[in-house]
């Protein structure tokens, strides 16, 4: 098994690095490093530019491979890696492949360029592979560092939904053999009213009051069949907005969030939910997105 960083070079390349190695080191696994070459820019050519640009291709791919390598040596010297050149005309899709050649735990990627710092926002690579991969899907924040202790903790996103419960139990088999913690927290907005609703305040305290007992005999029924350890830490998280909720958790650098999918269809993918969506867009440390 093997964690699988997708590089290229100047594109949230060295944050995915940082996240792989880290979730490498923390899940016990080796770590491979794969840059893709494109088999054709779209358009067959009866010229020499096919080939001139599979050439170009293949030539940046094994410089961004260089690279990478450079930089694991400077990060950890004496780490192994392996380095994988693979070609297809679709970046997810080769990534996807050689996730499955390689046995991978999880694809890593980065931000987009122009995101803030410290925010994770998903490229078009992402994107495409967080609708479609079969893989989880790992994703840094512009910017992001590995800490010195690696990940400590992994703060699953529960939904109250039982449909979630595979990706739950995926996520503690995964963590089983490490040191790592799993956290499991709620997120949840409750608006400040800027006029007396017509049914009066009460009857809303009663309705969030009802909604915060649910969630937690859902953390209880998680206990109870042992989905999560009867230790295992669970809370709520309320705020304003999806912002403030998300900064309603107390995070740390070695916390990583992780999001389960919706079921999509008879064949597991990562898929997110508009909730999710939301979620992730605030988290302030990197996010795991599993399939169903």
């Amino acid at each position: 098994m093997t964690v699988l960083v997708g590089y290229a070079d100047g594109r949230g390349a060295r944050d995915a690095l940082e996240l792989g190695a880290a979730l490498a080191d923390g899940l016990g696994v080796g770590l491979t490093v794969v840059s893709v070459a494109r088999r054709s820019w779209g358009t067959p050519s009866i010229s020499r530019v096919d080939t001139e640009f599979i050439e170009w291709s293949r030539r940046v791919a094994d410089e961004d491979l260089a690279t990478a390598r450079a930089r694991l040596a400077e990060r950890a010297p004496g780490r192994a890696v392996a380095l994988r050149r693979v070609e297809g005309r679709s970046v997810p899709a080769a990534l996807v492949a050689a996730a499955r050649e390689v046995d991978a735990t999880v694809i890593v990627l980065g931000s987009v360029a122009d995101a803030r710092l410290g925010q994770v926002v998903l490229g078009s690579t992402a994107d495409r592979l967080v609708h479609s991969s079969p893989v989880p899907v790992a994703v840094a924040p512009r910017g992001y560092r590995a800490p010195t202790d690696g990940v400590e903790r992994l703060t699953f996103a529960w939904s109250g939904d039982d449909t979630e419960m595979p990706s739950l139990t995926r996520l503690g088999n995964l963590v089983a053999p490490t040191q790592a913690h799993v956290r499991v927290v709620t997120f949840g907005l409750r608006r400040p009213a800027m006029f007396p609703p017509e049914v009066g305040l009460d009857a809303e305290d009663e309705v969030f009051a009802g909604w915060r007992e649910q969630v937690e005999r859902s953390f209880e029924r998680l206990r109870a069949g042992g989905i999560v350890g009867p230790d295992t830490e669970t809370l709520v998280a309320v705020g304003a907005d999806w912002r403030a909720a998300v900064d309603d958790v107390d995070w740390t650098p070695g916390d990583v969030l992780v999001i389960g999918s919706k079921p999509a269809g008879p064949v597991a993918r990562v898929f997110m939910g508009s909730s999710a969506t939301k979620i992730v867009r605030h988290s302030p440390v990197p996010v795991v997105l599993l399939p169903a």
